[in-house]
């Protein structure tokens, strides 16, 4: 079996993630790391690879714990991600028409019922 994850580069920046609990190789994590998660970290060294999970150094936490890289997302992964398109459709406030060419909003009010 080989790593799920992806491969990452030294350098490569990501947002780190807790690892989750797996009943063969246990969670592999310290509550000392908890305040990493969520923040945007380097990697700084791959410690290796089990059969199932690749393990980094980063340097949010100075190459203190081994971080899992299958609970990790790429920064580009992110960024792409808020650059989605914006999504569109909403329910008129006074008629509950829904509009599907319009962008999303609470507080949308169709033509007709405008005028």
């Amino acid at each position: 079996m080989t790593s799920v994850g992806i491969a990452f580069e030294k350098g490569d920046e990501v947002i780190l993630g807790e690892h989750e609990d797996n009943p063969t190789y246990g969670k592999n994590w310290s509550l000392e790391m908890k305040k990493y998660v969520g923040k945007k970290a380097k990697i700084t060294g791959k410690i290796g690879t089990s059969d199932i999970y690749t393990y980094y150094y980063v340097d949010a936490d100075q190459g203190k714990w081994c971080w899992r890289g299958e609970n990790m997302t790429l920064v580009e992964s992110v960024t792409e991600a808020i650059k989605a398109p914006e999504v569109y459709g909403a329910k008129c406030i006074k008629c509950s028409e829904y509009n599907n060419y319009v962008l999303a909003s609470d507080n949308f009010m169709c033509y007709s019922c405008k005028h």
